[in-house]
């Protein structure tokens, strides 16, 4: 008995530990959707990078729906991929740039540097840090603050849902969800596949975030695809356009992607 009691309390001793660091880490990985955003940039190398470069602003983008960055130089543009292998854990592989000649190409020369030796990041209200594995300062970038408002107009149908192990095609056999944005009232409409459904939402620069989300209550066969799209809305926390491609991105993850319709 005596040692039933010891296997039980420490059976909820892990599970309490395992919850814990489960709940940090989710917190952690929230920060990720953070990076979904463009960024000036302000510092390499612990030196300052002007306004202007050969008259463009230089700028670092990320896209989490696609992990993929962009950094204009105010020469060439650098575009490579990214990997977030854990919390705040950041690591860059080089990929490709134009090839010209200018004036002034220190911000390409010191961003082709520092990449690769980046391996965290940190966000503190608009300013984002990139360091390497020494905790040695590689960059600094301020948000740069956009409205992405007017990107959502219009209306938009499902064309892929994660977080689920069933195709698109299983979960609605009929129809597929439907999304209509209103920028100047930021409020939302759509069907879920079955109900018609409405809601408010909040947008800064790429980040978004849906309120409570009201529908009808009729029962049709595309049930169980309503309820996993829905339970999706509730987690985004960014968004990317790419043409007629809305992604919505829970941290770093792309769980919904719709094409527009109208």
């Amino acid at each position: 008995m005596k040692l039933y009691y010891i296997l039980a309390s420490a059976i909820v001793l892990m599970l309490s530990s395992c919850g814990l660091l489960q709940s940090n880490q989710n917190a952690l990985l929230h920060k990720a959707g953070d990076l979904h955003a463009k960024w000036h940039i302000v510092s390499i190398d612990n030196k300052s990078v002007d306004k202007k470069v050969n008259g463009k602003e230089p700028i670092f983008s990320f896209d989490l729906a696609k992990n993929e960055y962009n950094a204009i130089t105010g020469c060439n543009n650098l575009m490579g991929g990214f990997e977030l292998k854990a919390p705040n854990k950041l690591k860059f592989s080089l990929g490709i740039s134009t090839m010209m000649a200018c004036d002034n190409m220190d911000v390409e020369r010191g961003l082709s540097k520092i990449l690769p030796s980046v391996a965290s990041y940190k966000i503190s209200n608009d300013t984002l840090s990139f360091f390497d594995s020494k905790k040695a300062l590689k960059a600094q970038f301020k948000l740069k603050k956009e409205d992405k408002s007017a990107l959502l107009q219009g209306k938009w149908e499902l064309d892929y849902i994660g977080l689920t192990n069933k195709s698109l095609d299983h979960l609605f056999t009929s129809k597929k969800p439907t999304l209509e944005f209103n920028p100047k009232e930021l409020t939302l409409v759509g069907n879920g596949g079955c109900n018609n459904y409405s809601g408010t939402y909040t947008i800064d620069a790429h980040k978004l975030k849906f309120g409570a989300i009201a529908s009808t209550k009729m029962a049709c066969p595309a049930m169980e695809g309503e309820a996993a799209y829905f339970r999706n809305l509730e987690r985004i926390t960014s968004f990317s356009v790419d043409a007629d491609k809305l992604t919505l991105i829970t941290d770093d993850i792309a769980i919904l992607r719709f094409k527009k319709v109208k």
